[in-house]
C-alpha cells in the first residue's frame, strides 16, 4: 500500500491566513508577510506552493513555516511531520532539490525522531544534482532512524527511472 503523502500547504497556511477560493483550484488571502487590504497571497494546494504577487514571497509548506515561525528548515520539517501524523496522514515527502529547499535528509532525520507511524521520504531526487550513492546512504540512514518507515517514491517520467537496476 502506497502511503498518502502529506504535501498540502492549505492545512498549515490556513492556520495563519484566512483562505478563500480563487477559482481554478487556487486559494487566496491577505499576505501574512506584508500589510495589504486586498488579497495578493495565492496558493495552489494541489501543487503545494504559495506565492504573494504583492511582495514576492513564495515557497512550499516548509518555507512558509520557516518564515512565519522563524525556525530552521529542519525544525519546519519536524513541525510539519508532527502535525501530519497528528492529523492522521500516512506520510510526508520533502522535495530533494537544492534550488527549492534545504537538504531533505537534514529535515527528515528529526521528523523520524519525533513521529512514530509517519512514512518519510523524498518526493523527487535528481541524480544529476545529488549522486545516487549519496542518496542511497542517506536513505539507509533514514530507514534505520525511522525504524523502517522510509519510503522511496518514484513517479512516471522521473529521471531517476533511467538509473534503476544499474
Amino acid at each position: 500500500q502506497t502511503p498518502e503523502i502529506f504535501h498540502c500547504v492549505a492545512d498549515i497556511v490556513g492556520d495563519y491566513v484566512t483562505l478563500k477560493s480563487a477559482g481554478g483550484g487556487s486559494m487566496k488571502g491577505l499576505c501574512p508577510f506584508h500589510e495589504e487590504r486586498s488579497p495578493s497571497f495565492h496558493m495552489r494546494p494541489q501543487v503545494g506552493f504559495y506565492h504573494c504577487f504583492g511582495c514576492g514571497e513564495g515557497g512550499d509548506v516548509f518555507t512558509f513555516l520557516q518564515k512565519m515561525d522563524h525556525v530552521s528548515f529542519a525544525e519546519a520539517v519536524e513541525r510539519a511531520a508532527t502535525r501530519a501524523e497528528a492529523a492522521g496522514f500516512d506520510g510526508l515527502a520533502v522535495v530533494d532539490s537544492p534550488n527549492l529547499a534545504g537538504d531533505p535528509w537534514v529535515g527528515l532525520a528529526p521528523a523520524a525522531r519525533e513521529t512514530e507511524h509517519l512514512h518519510l521520504g523524498t518526493a523527487v531526487t535528481n541524480p544529476v544534482t545529488r549522486h545516487p550513492a549519496v542518496t542511497a546512504a542517506a536513505a539507509v540512514t533514514l530507514q534505520v532512524a525511522s525504524a523502517g518507515r522510509f519510503v522511496l517514491g518514484i513517479g512516471r517520467g522521473d529521471s531517476a527511472l533511467a538509473h534503476l537496476g544499474r
